[in-house]
């Protein structure tokens, strides 16, 4: 997204600092709003559907988005300059623009509503997206047989290295099960009688500090068998905890001292200074802890479309 978008906003004369920290911040949404490889991890590690993981992460996905949007617009009403207006378009040429999209819409609304209607789980649900995807490609003439095997052997790839952290997930898992490792941080935890809010908030601060030591999947991989049985047993929803993890993950990886995506962008924009970087991502750190305090103060804001699911 930095290689595709920062150009585009240098064009249009963007502050820096809000150019860098957008990207920033919005590339961390996807790990959010389904299909999620962090829900799937989650829901394998705590034996949880996957399915109703998806559709937790939807509504506090797109409220997130609103937040960015609106962070974004009080931004640029402070300071104009900031965020100059582009050329004007008319309402006929944004619908053609958004008409350009309709194979992704289509297949989003196949996969997820498959999901949340119950058609099929979201192991089949896979498999339909793939198939669709072949079947558009194939309409629109845009697929190849060289895309079609590179396709498949980047499929290969990401399915091993996504077996590969599972199968050490769930050795992690067990051992931590049989040392008795986690039900002895669970009732050491429950017996200081501490609110049952104290504690998710320590465990969120605990993920924005690794937020700056490691990657967002090793986080899940180390973390969740030892606060799992520690949240669930204090009464916190185990589809409601995921979200809250992942939503954890999203402001680790951009939150200071380090966050690995800051990183990331000052890679690919090398003239564009750190602090700038940083400085351009508080703003959106601070609609990242609205969202975790909303979510806090009202579980079923993620907890209502799984519990609508047949």
């Amino acid at each position: 997204m930095c290689r595709v978008a920062l150009p585009e906003m240098r064009r249009y004369k963007y502050n820096i600092g809000l150019a860098t920290g957008c990207i920033a911040s919005g590339g961390t949404i996807g790990i959010l709003i389904p299909p999620s490889i962090m829900f799937i991890l989650y829901g394998i590690i705590a034996e949880q559907s996957i399915g109703r993981l998806y559709m937790a992460g939807f509504i506090p996905g797109i409220i997130l988005v609103i937040f960015y949007i609106i962070t974004i617009s009080v931004l640029c009403w402070r300071n104009p300059n900031m965020g100059p207006p582009g050329p004007k378009t008319t309402l006929k040429e944004k619908f053609i623009s958004l008409a350009r999209g309709w194979s992704a819409l289509v297949l989003f609304a196949i996969v997820i509503g498959g999901i949340y209607a119950g058609w099929f789980s979201a192991n089949e649900a896979a498999g339909v997206g793939a198939f669709c995807c072949l079947l558009i490609g194939l309409g629109l003439r845009r697929l190849t047989w060289q895309g079609i095997k590179e396709a498949l052997l980047d499929t290969a790839r990401t399915t091993a290295m996504i077996f590969l952290i599972m199968t050490g997930a769930l050795i992690f898992n067990y051992f931590l099960t049989i040392t008795g490792v986690s039900e002895a941080f669970a009732n050491a935890v429950t017996s200081m009688n501490l609110s049952k809010y104290v504690v998710i908030v320590f465990i969120i601060i605990v993920y924005l500090v690794l937020g700056a030591l490691m990657d967002e999947l090793a986080m899940i991989f180390i973390t969740v068998p030892i606060f799992f049985p520690l949240v669930t047993g204090i009464g916190w929803d185990p589809i409601w905890f995921g979200v809250i993890v992942v939503m954890a993950c999203v402001a680790g990886g951009i939150a200071p001292p380090v966050g690995m995506n800051v990183f990331v962008i000052h890679g690919m924009a090398k003239d564009v200074p750190m602090f700038t970087i940083y400085r351009g991502i508080i703003p959106f750190l601070v609609a990242d802890a609205a969202l975790m305090f909303l979510l806090v103060a009202v579980p079923e804001i993620a907890l209502f479309l799984p519990g609508l699911m047949k």
